[in-house]
């Protein structure tokens, strides 16, 4: 007697795995900056889910940004708190921040190098003087019987010494400058034949040098 025995098929189980999807991008980064007039800023964007892309808009003159990297630099140029509107993109989607970015004033320094000694007989020359900030600079002589300024021209009126002074008073995008003084000495002829006899220079020696060479000694010795 035969039997029959029956043969049982097993179906494999087949496990399947959703495969990861990328996640839009989250800006983690803080969402304000200090910047100052005149000075570089540097400011980097980070965000989770790894943008492809940044933009800005309403950035500070004088900034920009880094479409690729996310980092906003550059040279401020005006004083002002400016809502920036900072975004990180990938394939997945956008996020979108308010940055706000608070420029205050730059410093500024003057550069009033030393006055070249006056020869006589000079009526005017002209000071050159120059800010860090490019702003104009005004002078004043601390003695007008001797010299007065108009703009940056000196103009010799007497004999004697004074102090001239540059200052930058600052604008809205920069502070006051600190002061820069220089000596400036003119010598009568006067002065100037006073100063050889007390050299005692012989007369032969005297007549070597012109008043020119002469008043430019005087300043250099007083």
């Amino acid at each position: 007697m035969f039997t029959t025995s029956k043969i049982i098929k097993k179906t494999p189980t087949v496990q399947l795995y959703k495969m990861p999807t990328s996640i839009a991008p989250s800006i983690t980064s803080s969402l304000t900056a200090s910047a100052t007039v005149g000075t570089v800023f540097n400011y980097a964007t980070i965000a989770s889910g790894t943008p492809t892309s940044y933009a800005a808009t309403g950035l500070p003159s004088g900034l920009s940004i880094n479409t690729s990297t996310g980092v906003i630099s550059g040279t401020p140029t005006a004083v002002g708190s400016n809502n920036v509107t900072l975004s990180a993109t990938n394939a997945t989607g956008t996020d979108t921040k308010t940055l706000v970015i608070t420029v205050g004033q730059g410093t500024q320094t003057i550069t009033f190098v030393a006055l070249a000694p006056i020869t006589y007989g000079a009526t005017s020359f002209s000071l050159n003087g120059a800010s860090s900030s490019g702003l104009p600079l005004s002078y004043i002589s601390s003695n007008t019987a001797v010299a007065t300024i108009s703009g940056n021209t000196v103009t010799i009126v007497g004999a004697g010494s004074t102090s001239i002074t540059a200052s930058q008073s600052g604008d809205a995008n920069y502070i006051a400058a600190s002061d820069v003084s220089q000596d400036l000495v003119a010598p009568s002829l006067i002065q100037i034949v006073d100063y050889l006899e007390r050299q005692r220079l012989p007369q032969s020696l005297r007549h070597e040098y012109s008043t020119k060479d002469c008043s430019q000694l005087y300043a250099q010795h007083h």
